[in-house]
């Protein structure tokens, strides 16, 4: 049941309206499954990392102001870069092409690198950290870990659900249809990062 538990918790963190989930159907739509997953594949590998570090002593620095000044900055230029991009797409004549490898590279960096620059992210898991180490019984350092990766793993099976969906999404769209989806992630995206630099007067 604990396992159940924590694949639930990390079901929930993913299912959230973030700027994976919607890159998630932005690629997922266009390009079909396997960017979709690989996108996820990054940012799952990305929670990773934070987890680790976050082990290590990262969460020390979790409420350190330049820290936070400098990640959130990057995560508003990356949020910005990859808007920015979907938005001239809309404006572009768009071709459902067959996907190549540098398709799946950049899905699988694109994802890492949105997670890694998403200070919200980092915010997330030094709270489940937390949650789970204080509900975690015989708790070792070990079980620890065990658990949080379990909350990743709940995290990829969202992925991979919304990958599945977009991929079966993509038999009833048209190049029209994909050309707004751009314009709409683009947007999106943007509003992650705007809603980010609010953020910034509070740190500088």
């Amino acid at each position: 049941m604990e396992i159940v538990k924590y694949i639930l918790l990390g079901f929930s963190l993913a299912a959230t309206l973030g700027p994976i989930t919607v890159e998630t159907v932005n690629r997922g739509l266009k390009h079909g499954f396997f960017p979709a997953f690989l996108l996820n594949i990054g940012a799952v590998v990305a929670d990773g990392v934070y987890l680790v570090l976050i082990f290590f002593g990262l969460s020390t620095f979790a409420d350190n102001s330049m820290f936070k000044l400098v990640l959130t900055i990057f995560g508003v230029l990356v949020l910005g870069y990859l808007g920015v991009g979907n938005i001239r797409e809309f404006t572009k004549d768009v071709k459902l092409t067959k996907n190549t490898n540098k398709t799946f590279k950049g899905s699988l960096l694109a994802g890492f690198i949105i997670n890694m620059a998403n200070p919200m992210a980092l915010i997330c898991w030094v709270g489940f950290y937390g949650v789970v180490s204080a509900t975690t019984k015989n708790l070792t350092n070990i079980k620890l870990l065990g658990n949080l990766g379990v909350v990743i793993v709940g995290a990829l099976l969202w992925g991979i659900f919304l990958a599945l969906l977009c991929h079966v999404g993509r038999k009833y769209v048209n190049e029209k249809i994909i050309k707004v989806i751009s314009l709409i992630t683009g947007l999106f995206l943007i509003g992650f990062g705007i809603y980010l630099a609010y953020g910034l007067k509070e740190l500088i």
